[in-house]
């Protein structure tokens, strides 16, 4: 299949699913390649079902062809001649169990780093005021308590409120994700002992 044949028709694949799964009938066998992006994934789930759906590697599509101008529009049709030449450059694609939990653990890196952050504007709240904490650890729920009862005044009093609430909800993410986490983990040992290992060979197969 030649996507960029009939992109045009279409302004969003999601919407127009449908449509798109009716035209794919008209390409026997049905073939599509799609360039590994940070949001590929909901297109490969769309096309998979119609036929055969490759994942081309970006940085190796780049070995191959060096261009001065790139477009969205240059890049299908040079995928699209690679696909009908079976050039295309693989990507490994992971198994949604693994896809799965590397979102999750993507997410609770946002998180964290989200966490870390609130935890820093706190600390510099206190060293905008002069004012040190009595705890060694600064955002237990004694210092937190502690915390709130300090005055710093009708501009800041806000914020600090605004930060501890923001602290308390990364706390509760964060606990909910990691109990999801235990849970793929341990439904993913279940199904499959060798999984992860089974995942890495696969992934070291396409470095």
């Amino acid at each position: 299949m030649m996507l960029e044949r009939f992109a045009h028709q279409f302004t969003s694949l999601a919407r127009r699913s449908p449509v798109l799964r009716r035209r794919s009938n008209d390409f026997d066998p049905f073939r599509a390649v799609i360039e590994a992006t940070k949001t590929y994934r909901w297109l490969l789930n769309l096309l998979a079902p119609m036929g055969t759906v490759l994942l081309a590697h970006p940085l190796r599509l780049r070995a191959m062809v060096q261009r001065r101008s790139k477009t969205d529009r240059l890049d299908a049709q040079l995928l699209a001649q690679l696909l009908r030449i079976n050039q295309i450059r693989l990507a490994y694609i992971p198994s949604d169990d693994f896809q799965m939990l590397h979102e999750v653990t993507r997410q609770r890196t946002r998180l964290t780093q989200q966490q870390t952050q609130t935890k820093n504007y706190l600390r510099w709240l206190l060293a905008h005021h002069n004012v040190k904490a009595p705890y060694r650890c600064p955002f237990g729920p004694r210092a937190i308590y502690w915390f709130s009862r300090q005055d710093f005044g009708p501009v800041d009093n806000p914020i600090r409120d605004e930060l501890i609430k923001r602290l308390a909800h990364y706390r509760d993410e964060l606990a909910a994700i990691d109990v999801q986490l235990q849970s793929l983990v341990a439904n993913s040992r279940k199904s499959n002992r060798s999984w992860c290992s089974a995942e890495l060979d696969a992934s070291r197969r396409w470095l």
